[in-house]
Order: structure tokens, then C-alpha cells, then sequence
């Protein structure tokens, strides 16, 4: 985590995630950690074998693309744990597939706007899929339409 390599190529897909995004191309769906309460955490499938996940506490920010696994289990199994760093929990079987990283990062929020934009997109594409998750446009839109019919 936080290889050159992870650096780069985290920087490039998060610009991309945050078009699809912000387009509608792409549904987050929010993860809550039992263990974790204050993180926010969105998952989303990118193909058929791999998925992305963001995540924000209070303390930092990170990005993380991972295999799912040929047979679509896609489940974060490391993260029921709570760690956000996907750790592998204690009680983990042998049969079962852990998901392997192909770039991860984490960005302290203190040190974040150092970072520049990488930082700023990472916000950014939390907060996009925190607002489509939470279906926050059509209910603009339909605030919008209402004030509209009011001022005629």
C-alpha cells in the first residue's frame, strides 16, 4: 500500500471513478463496519473480477481496487473485521477466498491537501457516492420542480 505504482495508477482511476460517477455510470453501495462506526464506506463492482472500495474516517481517507475472485463472491470477508486496511480477521477458514489487493491507498487527512489532487478527487468520490447512494439528486430535482411550481 502507498507504492509508487499504487500512487499512480490510484490517481489516474479515482479521476476516472469520479466521471462515471458523477455521470451516473457507476452505483456505490454503502458498507458499514460494526467495528468501525464513524468509517464511511462505499463498494462498487467494477467487472467480473474486480471491485473498488472507498472509505473515510475521521483520521484518513483511502482507495483500494481488489479481485473479487473467479466465483463472483466479491465480499469483502477481510473487512467484516472492521480494518480498513483489509487485513485478514483472526477466524479466517482456510476455504475461504480473501480478496487481493491490485492498488491501495490511504491518505491521513491532516496531510491530505499535501497530496494535492489525488486527495482532493478521493474526497470528492466519497462524497459522489455518498449522495448516490443516498439517491440525492432526484430529490433535488424534485425540491427544484416544487420551487419551480411556487414561483409561477
Amino acid at each position: 500500500m502507498n507504492s509508487p505504482y499504487d500512487w499512480t495508477e490510484s490517481a489516474v482511476v479515482i479521476t476516472k471513478l469520479v466521471g462515471l460517477t458523477r455521470d451516473g455510470k457507476i452505483e456505490w453501495t454503502p458498507k458499514r463496519s460494526p467495528v468501525m462506526p464513524e468509517m464511511v464506506r462505499f463498494q462498487t463492482s467494477l467487472d467480473e473480477e474486480s471491485e473498488a472500495v472507498i472509505w473515510s474516517t475521521g483520521k484518513e481517507a483511502g482507495f483500494r481496487i481488489f479481485e473479487s475472485g473467479a466465483n463472483g463472491a466479491g465480499l469483502l470477508r477481510s473487512w467484516e473485521s472492521g480494518d480498513p486496511m483489509g487485513n485478514p480477521p483472526l477466524n479466517v477458514q482456510a476455504n475461504q477466498i480473501l480478496p487481493r489487493d491490485l492498488i491501495s491507498i490511504a491518505i491521513n487527512h491532516a496531510g491530505g491537501p499535501a497530496r494535492g489532487e489525488i486527495y482532493v478527487n478521493l474526497m470528492s468520490l466519497v462524497e459522489l457516492a455518498r449522495r448516490t447512494s443516498d439517491k440525492v439528486e432526484p430529490k433535488i430535482d424534485r425540491v427544484k420542480q416544487y420551487l419551480d411550481k411556487l414561483a409561477v
